[in-house]
């Protein structure tokens, strides 16, 4: 049986009638992009900025009705007088307000033809943006009234779901066996109440026909019945409830449950993922350190998958991927365009994630996250009943948080849960991302020893060459050859690796502990447990040092080991080489549901069985630059553009660019008609010599960095950089025989580079197909100052 009315419904048809921000720069539960709190409640009522010079709302309705729209607006101090702003709603222009310093109300008469029933976008824009105290912004926003309020109001814990008057709620389901609806109520006044079933298309997420339609006539009266739902070939399907009548009457659900014709057994669900945990350094893979026991131990009930790569070198596209079953790049707001990172991915509401799935048939859903990526604000809460992503906002030294924080909650989740109750649990630890900090028996535990000799340049941003700073902090809280907030010139690298597994060493004890838990819980051995990571980390043998978002094993060769209910096929260790994005459609197998042709990842489960099949395609995209790896079989492509959504300190710290190279780059571009202005940073003596010789000796740090930045060209500097690497070049590498990926063979065989350049293409185009589906937000993500500090510290957006 599947009560509904234990979760929120997926969609409400409603009206709000007046919509004001909450203290978060949010509007409410239905979170709108775009808008950031930025000062003071006006006369108590909150107000936030928005943070481009065009911004969205949406305007619920439950009818289409001549409305008067009140806006309570005002402008930036440094903007112009009388600023005029443009209003529009669904597209359609509703004449221009002029803003002024003060607060003031507007209104507008909006016709019954301009109004859709359900969501309004409302859109206002104005000439650009100006300085707010440090952040640009375009209008502030306090108030928007558009009529009377609808509401739905569901009450999930005491599992009651009231209607008004023209509202409308919509579960999506995803019976695993036939089903029966039961829908008990009690109406107040004479109303109609639809009961309407759809079917959904699987990749644009949009109702298609309607399969069944039920309509109850209420004076008053309670309603019990029962109704056979149709079956759908694909599973998926709608269901509508919408009362019919006016404001006043009212429908209070007491009871929507599904009945399954036959028993299904519906096992837990526990996925976890350790945010840059390499397979390299565990020794269940083989790491000559023993850094994980707990996992050793774990695996002896569970399968390793001795090859599993990530589908993106960083965290947020990843996980896209793994929750939706579709390559990462299919999330990518803006595929080809420059901007801010954080404003290039949203999760777009039309997707249909491995949660909303799982939620759908059946499963209570929830997730405690540690990273700012995977919160709400980038749409990775979509199908939890339950998210929770307060870990991301302790200090990453906090002995209570992190993977501790995280399983504590999961813990108290739990004690709500029967142990015949299914579930779906996602858990996300973030302690092996740098800085590289464990506690107790953990701290030092690798550290005896070292080789000290060997050192690197540190103290910069994400580039090649260098220590960068967040990692680096790793030692400086010692003080470590100078005070603790100055990063020394150069230090020894060893210590960065043994601190790595340390950490390591330590989720793995935690991990132990926990899975101890299940045990006494009784959900350990009916559980299927998945432990994985989003991505790996570079070490010290490599370009990039002690990072990731590059396309070097370290850091797409990611661990999986999935724990079958009853320890299934306990102890296998699979060869196959398979990806991240497989997981979504392997869990779909495993609960009888066949994996919708859309999805990328292909399923497992004829792997765990031991048949044999071709070789795998696997690609991953993304990260530091323009970039893309393609497998099939033993074999690896890297496709790469170093001038293409590379950093400024990527761009400035690759060894290749000499004296000797800019000439030849200078001439070559040159007969290709570039400008001469182009090149007139070449001749600038001190630039040069910061560059060519400086960067070289030192390494691209932020002192040599700020530098750079001051001259007077540097952007020209940039500009030549990015046009002289604007080129796609290609590696290919035998992983059987080169694992880790160090004799490019791109020259030495170029038939089979040939080979894999049309596999790349082919995988891409099915990515393309995925994205042209995607329903993005109409305005980008926005990120508040302490969240971008939080990312900053941790190395994700640099100094530029």
């Amino acid at each position: 049986m599947i009560e509904l009315l234990g979760r929120s419904p997926d969609a409400r048809i409603q009206q709000e009638g007046t919509r004001i921000p909450t203290l978060d720069g949010s509007w409410g539960a239905e979170r709108e992009l775009g808008w950031v709190r930025w000062g003071d409640k006006l006369n108590g009522v909150p107000f936030v900025w928005s943070r481009q010079k065009k911004a969205f709302l949406t305007l619920d309705c439950v009818s289409a009705v001549d409305r008067t729209l009140t806006l309570t607006a005002w402008k930036p101090e440094a903007a112009p007088q009388d600023l005029p702003a443009t209003i529009a709603l669904n597209g359609i222009d509703l004449g221009e307000i002029p803003l002024t310093e003060r607060p003031m109300e507007y209104r507008l008469e909006v016709p019954a033809s301009l109004w859709r029933v359900g969501a309004n976008q409302l859109a206002i824009e104005v000439s650009g943006t100006w300085a707010h105290d440090d952040i640009e912004v375009g209008f502030a926003l306090a108030k928007v009234v558009y009529g009377e309020a609808r509401l739905v109001r569901a009450q999930t814990d005491a599992r009651r779901l009231n209607l008004a008057g023209g509202t409308a709620v919509s579960y999506v389901l995803e019976p695993l066996v036939p089903v029966r609806l039961v829908l008990m109520g009690k109406a107040r006044g004479s109303c109609t109440l639809e009961v309407r079933i759809h079917s959904i298309d699987l990749e644009t997420g949009l109702l298609l026909d309607v399969l069944q339609t039920q309509s109850v006539h209420l004076e008053g009266d309670s309603l019990q019945r029962t109704f056979d739902l149709p079956s759908t070939s694909q599973g998926r399907m709608c269901l509508e409830l919408r009362l019919l009548g006016d404001p006043e009457t009212r429908f209070e659900v007491t009871r929507l449950a599904l009945f399954e014709n036959s028993r299904i057994d519906r096992f837990p669900i526990i996925f976890i993922s350790v945010d840059t945990l390499s397979a390299r350094h565990l020794s269940l893979y083989g790491h000559e350190r023993e850094t994980s026991p707990q996992l050793e131990r774990f695996a002896t009930d569970a399968v390793v998958f001795e090859n599993c790569l990530t589908n993106a070198p960083w965290t947020l596209p990843s996980y896209m991927s793994q929750m939706t079953g579709l390559y990462a790049y299919s999330h990518r707001l803006y595929p080809g365009k420059q901007a801010e990172l954080w404003e290039l991915w949203h999760l777009a509401k039309n997707r249909w994630t491995l949660a909303e799935f799982l939620r759908a048939a059946g499963y209570a859903t929830a997730g405690f996250v540690d990273n700012d990526w995977i919160t709400e604000r980038f749409g990775l809460q979509q199908g939890f009943d339950h998210f929770d992503a307060t870990a991301a906002f302790l200090p990453v030294d906090d002995p209570d948080g992190g993977v501790r924080h995280v399983l504590g909650q999961a813990r108290h989740w739990l004690l709500n849960v029967g142990n015949d109750d299914p579930f779906f649990l996602f858990l996300h630890a973030f302690d092996v991302h740098g800085p590289y900090i464990a506690d107790g028996d953990h701290y030092g535990a690798f550290s005896k020893d070292l080789d000290l000799s060997r050192t690197a340049p540190a103290g910069g941003d994400v580039a090649f060459g260098i220590i960068p700073t967040y990692v680096a902090h790793t030692f400086l809280h010692e003080g470590l050859e100078g005070p603790a907030d100055i990063v020394p010139p150069r230090m020894p690298v060893e210590p960065f690796e043994a601190a790595y597994d340390e950490v390591i060493h330590m989720v793995d004890d935690e991990l132990g502990h926990f899975f101890d838990h299940l045990r006494s819980r009784g959900f350990y051995d009916s559980s299927l447990i998945v432990v994985s990571a989003d991505h790996g980390e570079t070490m010290s043998d490599g370009p990039l040092l002690f990072g990731h978002g590059a396309l070097e094993q370290d850091v797409l060769h990611v661990p999986l080991i999935i724990k079958l209910p009853n320890n299934t096929h306990a102890g296998t260790r699979i060869i196959d080489r398979v990806q991240l994005v497989d997981l979504y459609p392997t869990l779909l197998d495993l609960l009888g549901r066949t994996p919708p042709a859309n999805l990328h990842g292909d399923s497992l489960v004829p792997v765990l069985r031991g048949e044999g099949g071709p070789a795998r395609t696997l690609l991953c995209e993304g990260g530091l630059m323009r970039q893309a790896a393609f497998v099939q079989g033993r074999w690896k492509l890297v496709e790469k553009n170093l001038g293409r959504d590379s950093t400024h300190a990527l761009l400035l710290s690759s060894t290749h660019q000499t004296r000797e190279w800019a000439e030849e780059a200078r001439s070559r571009l040159l007969k290709g008609g570039a400008r001469k202005s182009l090149f007139a940073w070449l001749d600038n003596e001190t630039l040069t010599a910061d560059f060519f010789e400086e960067r070289i000796r030192t390494g691209l740090t932020e002192q040599l960095h700020a530098r750079l930045r001051s001259d007077s060209e540097y952007r020209e500097l940039i500009r030549f950089l990015r046009r002289a690497n604007d080129a796609t070049v290609y590696e290919l590498y035998d992983l059987e025989a080169d694992p880790q990926c160090r004799g490019n063979l791109a020259r030495l065989r170029p038939e089979k580079l040939l080979e894999l350049k049309r596999g790349l293409l082919a995988e891409q185009k099915r990515r393309d197909v995925a994205q042209s589906y995607s329903q993005p937000p109409q305005a980008p993500p926005s990120l508040e100052a302490t969240e971008l500090q939080r990312l900053r510290a941790l190395g994700y957006l640099g100094s530029e």
